[in-house]
């Protein structure tokens, strides 16, 4: 947000307590989640503005509720969210992935049936193409024999 004295603004967000992103040339940086409060906004808008902005929370609320780029309400969600069974049942991060495990687990995958089979197949394969030199014409024929008939002359010859 640029701000029109950048030093005064940051020495009431030091004094607030409040972290800024000051390394932006006549401007600073904020960051809002989901924890951040009305009242955290309110003070932001404080540091920000000063102490005379003449800004109320509960207004620009109604404002925003009443543009029409807000959710209109007859799309907000009035019932009860994340009542599965599931979501009550793991209360760790671990205890629920274990529980995804479980599932893929049930699940037939290329991991489980596929790759092994594509695997097997390729040793078969390769185990056929081997077989002819295990023929006594390939195997058994002796190293001195001449190069032109399955052998070679021994240097030592």
């Amino acid at each position: 947000m640029e701000v029109a004295d950048k030093a005064a603004v940051l020495a009431r967000a030091e004094a607030a307590e409040i972290n800024l992103r000051s390394d932006i040339h006549n401007a600073v940086g904020i960051t809002l989640d989901e924890t951040t409060t009305r009242e955290n906004v309110a003070q932001l808008f404080n540091v920000l503005l000063g102490d005379s902005h003449g800004l109320n929370i509960e207004t620009l609320d109604k404002d925003v509720a009443l543009d029409s780029r807000s959710i209109q309400q007859s799309m907000l969600r009035d019932d009860a969210i994340l009542t599965h069974p599931v979501f009550n049942r793991y209360h760790s991060e671990t205890e629920m992935m274990r529980y995804m495990h479980s599932l893929e687990r049930k699940d037939l995958a290329l991991n489980q049936a596929m790759i092994p089979l594509g695997s097997c197949t390729m040793k078969l394969n390769a185990a056929a193409e081997m077989i002819p030199i295990t023929w006594p014409e390939f195997a058994e024929t002796a190293s001195v024999l001449p190069a032109g008939t399955g052998g070679r002359i021994s240097s030592d010859d």
